[in-house]
Formats: C-alpha cells, sequence, structure tokens
C-alpha cells in the first residue's frame, strides 16, 4: 500500500541514532507489512503500537489485535524497538464524559463540535457515563513520556487465538503501565480548541 511504501521511505531516511517513531492505532497491519517488505527499517524505526491488553486482563479480546493477529505476531517477534500501550488495563481508562468535552471543547471550531458529537453518538443516556478515548494515550506518550509509566518486559508470543505466551528469554520491549490521564486530556484540549 501507499502507506507502507510511504513509512519504508521515511524509516530510511532515519538512523538507529534517531530513528523514526510510528505510532499505530488499529490493527498492526501496515507496520508488519513495512517490516516484512524491507526488514532495513528494523534498526531505524520505533514501533508505539496501541494494541493487545495488560498481561494480567482476564480476556486478551481487543479490537486492534484481533483485527490482524498475525501483524501482531509479526510486531512482537521482529525485535525491532516497541513500546506496547495496552488498551484495556491502560487507555481503557482514558475516560471523558459529554459533559467535560461540551465543557471543554464545544463551540471551539468545527472540530472539537465534532468530538463532542461523536461521543454523544455512542449512547444515548449521558449521566454519570464516560467514553474511553483510547487512541490518545499512544500520542500522549510522545508528546511528554512523563506522562507515562513504562516497564521493560520480555516481548510476549502471540499464540493464533491471540493469546499472550511469556518467555522470559525473549528480546525486550516496553509496555506502558499506566498514563496520566489528566495532563494528556488538558494538553490535548488546549491543543483542539486552537485549530
Amino acid at each position: 500500500s501507499e502507506a507502507v511504501d510511504h513509512m519504508i521511505s521515511c524509516a530510511m531516511e532515519a538512523t538507529p541514532e534517531d530513528p523514526l517513531f510510528v505510532v499505530g492505532i488499529g490493527a498492526a497491519t501496515n507496520m508488519a507489512s513495512a517490516l516484512n517488505k524491507e526488514p532495513r527499517i528494523r534498526d531505524r524505526i520505533v514501533l508505539v503500537w496501541l494494541g493487545g491488553n495488560t498481561y494480567d486482563w482476564p480476556s486478551s479480546s481487543e479490537f486492534n489485535l484481533f483485527g490482524d493477529i498475525a501483524a501482531g505476531q509479526a510486531l512482537f517477534d521482529s525485535q525491532a524497538a516497541m513500546i506496547q500501550v495496552p488498551a484495556f488495563g491502560v487507555t481503557g481508562f482514558l475516560l471523558s464524559s459529554v459533559q467535560e468535552l461540551e465543557a471543554c471543547l464545544g463551540g471551539a471550531n468545527p472540530v472539537c463540535d465534532y468530538l463532542v458529537e461523536n461521543v454523544k453518538s455512542y449512547q444515548e443516556d449521558h449521566f454519570a457515563w464516560g467514553k474511553p478515548i483510547w487512541d490518545v494515550g499512544a500520542i500522549g506518550l510522545l508528546v511528554n513520556p512523563e506522562w507515562a509509566v513504562l516497564k521493560t518486559v520480555p516481548a510476549p508470543k502471540l499464540t493464533s487465538e491471540g493469546d499472550y505466551i511469556h518467555i522470559p528469554t525473549r528480546h525486550l520491549i516496553q509496555c506502558v503501565c499506566t498514563l496520566d490521564r489528566d495532563k494528556i486530556f488538558r494538553d490535548m484540549f488546549m491543543k483542539l480548541r486552537k485549530i
């Protein structure tokens, strides 16, 4: 795809000392395809993937991981530098409410109004209801790494069913443990209001 070719082109201009950060907020298909098509980019990129759940979560079922399990397997097996941003257990706690969005973004500009209306559309009853805005976690981590707590772990092996197998001798990756929800949302709200 054009996205894969563009990722490869940008990665080949990067260096191991100044790598390209590639953020994935969906299935890992394009990232895995780029690594497969041009393996030399492995040492020139840092993969930041919002995918999978925390390792202690009761279920491995997660939208981005299950969108392309083979791509998730390829990322975890690639030995590229990687930061996993889990969904349930981490970004699932990046909750906002309609009331908060209306107070912080409503009327600021068409993009802000769209976000408010989009969140409203998920449910009719907004009383004491919050909606995760998952994707801002991966970006917030890069905006300010101090807003995240990470741990170094052996890359999990993924089964064809999407379950983790933990093998202590595998290469190491970073995994996000928690994110500072308030600082990430404040930064996002302030930037969206300026559009």
